[in-house]
């Protein structure tokens, strides 16, 4: 209950963040136009920053075990939702868009999970989302480019190796396998940098929001019916019954946590988030 309530203060205190940005938009102080700048700025710094700070700790191997366990979970969980797409989508294929089949694998697993699992489960927590992203990242820029192009061939290697995420993951973790951390300068730069991700991410969603007709958005009936499965999914699933590691999922407040339950924390709950599913699903940039 307790996180409930801390989690529910945090997206709500973002979708603040979010109307500012559509009143600026709307009230033409700001181009809206500057949304593409803010997303930019948010994918290739903010956020690597916010990876980079996850991984600035000294190296302990059940954290390791841990990271495993989430990509572990994170590969089973995609291959799920990529199998009910199919399945889902089989019969409704002129009824519903690519981009709607990819919205219901896909997470916005970066603008708006990370500054929400910081904010309640703190910094550390982060550093287990890492194994989730970069699954997501992988098979996003593989699999969700073949979904939105039906077209094998726009598959990019390019685009996976020189992705900023998982560049910061690869950087972050030999960090943490060595022991090298950031000279305490760069170290408050890097966590600044971090820290002002969740703002400038939502004022960036505001800013595209704003820039559009938001009655044609809402009135899309069928993200509704995309995000009726996944509720469907997510609160009809009875919760682990057994002191085993489990893949708990909570959509209420838009994020997915792996829930370990064991005898190391005497059969408490430990929550460590693995990634968000937000209500804006971006397309890979072709």
């Amino acid at each position: 209950m307790e996180l409930s309530l801390l989690l529910g203060k945090q997206v709500l205190s973002m979708l603040v963040m979010m109307l500012v940005g559509i009143f600026a938009a709307k009230t033409h102080l700001v181009d809206s136009s500057a949304n593409k700048s803010l997303s930019t700025l948010v994918l290739y710094i903010f956020s690597p920053c916010a990876l980079l700070a996850a991984f600035q700790m000294d190296f302990d191997a059940q954290k390791l075990v841990s990271l495993g366990v989430v990509t572990f979970f994170a590969v089973i969980a995609h291959l799920f939702f990529i199998l009910m797409a199919q399945f889902v989508f089989f019969r409704k294929k002129t009824a519903f868009s690519n981009a709607n089949r990819a919205a219901l694998i896909y997470t916005n697993c970066g603008n708006l999970t990370i500054p929400l699992i910081s904010a309640t489960l703190g910094q550390e927590a982060v550093f287990y989302s890492c194994g989730y992203m970069l699954v997501s990242s992988i098979l996003l820029w593989t699999h969700g480019r073949v979904v939105m192009s039906e077209d094998i061939r726009s598959i990019s290697v390019k685009n996976i190796v020189f992705n900023s995420n998982i560049i910061a993951i690869v950087v972050g973790l030999g960090m943490f396998l060595t022991g090298l951390r950031f000279p305490s300068v760069l170290d408050s730069a890097v966590n600044s940098y971090s820290g002002a991700m969740g703002a400038v991410s939502m004022l960036a969603l505001g800013l595209m929001l704003g820039g559009n007709n938001l009655k044609e958005i809402f009135a899309d009936k069928r993200g509704y019916w995309v995000h009726k499965i996944l509720l469907g999914v997510f609160l009809e699933s009875p919760p682990p019954a057994t002191p085993a590691d489990s893949l708990f999922q909570v959509h209420r407040f838009g994020i997915h946590c792996l829930q370990r339950q064991g005898a190391a924390d005497g059969g408490s709950h430990r929550r460590i988030c693995a990634g968000g599913r937000g209500g804006c699903h971006v397309r890979p940039a072709v």
